[in-house]
């Protein structure tokens, strides 16, 4: 595992967009859309800025296998969390790495660098009808804040969680 950086980002773009086209399984008529010129750029700005987000890889040889992420903000939610808190921003395991580990040590690195920068509270939104991630979240201890967003701006109806730390 390692911190990504500005230059990971078109490998990281590719990893996430991969995995949000999985949705598509239990979400047949909805895509994805990719991000514009102008998101990429700015979102860029998010992998060197340590006080705005963090990004952890997970590799397999040279591949990328894992990702999660914090954030001061996120597509979902560009509204800055309650004094306290972070977003757990992004988190995606490829599927031949599911069931590995490899997503509960992201989660257990996620929270240690939550720790460090002094939150108490992490804040993630997930899709809906992401049964599986949901059900790993629930296992790793986050519970529902009762915040729902049905008609978000990513397509999908989303729903929050939370985890005390």
């Amino acid at each position: 595992m390692r911190r990504a950086t500005g230059e990971d980002q078109p490998a990281v773009f590719e990893f996430v967009l991969e995995g949000i086209s999985a949705y598509q399984e239990w979400a047949p008529r909805w895509s994805p859309t990719p991000p514009s010129p102008e998101a990429r750029l700015r979102l860029r700005g998010l992998f060197d800025d340590d006080e705005r987000a963090w990004v952890l890889l997970g590799f397999s040889d040279d591949e990328i296998v894992g990702l999660i992420s914090l954030s001061m903000a996120t597509g979902a939610d560009a509204r800055e969390p309650e004094p306290g808190s972070i977003y757990l921003w992004q988190m995606f395991v490829r599927p031949d790495w599911q069931g590995t580990g490899l997503a509960g040590a992201l989660m257990d690195r996620c929270f240690e660098e939550a720790r460090r920068r002094g939150k108490q509270r992490l804040v993630l939104w997930a899709a809906a009808g992401a049964a599986q991630a949901r059900r790993f979240y629930e296992r790793e201890g986050w519970t529902l804040t009762g915040e729902t967003d049905p008609d978000s701006s990513f397509g999908l109806p989303l729903i929050q969680y939370q985890r005390q730390l």
